[in-house]
């Protein structure tokens, strides 16, 4: 990834608190089928610190948390 590079992440980001109810059993049905989780806000956060991203936008487009996530690497 070169720096002028952008990520564009299109995710489910469920909630701290609060979370819509598709949300919540997708993340049941992950875990069941693939021993998997669906990320929190704050997971995504630390993620995406820790592999050397700075996030420029964070954007939910549903109320059931599918969102949109734009990040740069950190200069």
């Amino acid at each position: 990834m070169s720096a002028d590079s952008v990520l564009v992440i299109d995710e489910l980001v469920v909630p701290n608190k609060g979370a819509h109810e598709h949300a919540t059993q997708f993340d049941l049905t992950v875990l069941s089928g693939l021993s998997s989780i669906e990320r929190t806000n704050k997971q995504w956060d630390s993620l995406l610190e820790s592999a050397g991203f700075k996030i420029l936008q964070k954007k939910t487009y549903a109320p059931t948390s599918e969102s949109v996530i734009v990040v740069v690497p950190k200069a």
